[in-house]
């Protein structure tokens, strides 16, 4: 712990101000006798410290790709059916193959994962209650299912 700059003082919250961007806040102190004071520090609350971060746009196609596979359906790709692992197999090999041609999640379902790149037909998708949907449908309301939630 340092000493706040207040005689008698050691801050708290120290090694939260070794490493984050400084902002002006309160913070609860301990005196040197062991009591309790609040005195300022240039640090961030804790509450901040503990914020999740967003999904990143490769976080949102690891969860499409989560979602293709758990989802039991079957792929239609070229009249060829797939069960949903190698659906999810096929888009990986894709998404590989691209490189970092890919940014977003929306790229993703966009460029990859609603048409076949060799003939042009559009991917469906057979649902196990037994409706067939484009792929393109499907993984959009996916993703925003997957922005609703956030982390």
């Amino acid at each position: 712990m340092r000493k706040t700059g207040v005689p008698g003082i050691i801050c708290l919250a120290a090694l939260a101000a070794a490493v984050l961007p400084a902002s002006c806040t309160k913070h609860d102190v301990e005196k040197e006798d062991g009591s309790s004071a609040t005195a300022q520090s240039q640090t961030k609350s804790t509450s901040d410290t503990l914020a999740i971060a967003p999904f990143t746009e490769k976080d949102k196609i690891a969860a499409l790709l989560g979602a293709v596979e758990k989802s039991k359906a079957t792929f239609i790709r070229n009249d060829q059916e797939y069960p949903a692992s190698a659906a999810r197999q096929l888009m990986e090999y894709k998404l590989k193959k691209t490189g970092d041609q890919i940014k977003t999640a929306q790229d993703f379902i966009d460029q990859l994962a609603t048409r076949s790149s060799t003939t042009g037909r559009v991917y469906q998708i057979r649902l196990p209650d037994g409706r067939t949907t484009e792929s393109a449908f499907w993984l959009r309301a996916h993703l925003a299912e997957i922005e609703r939630r956030g982390r």
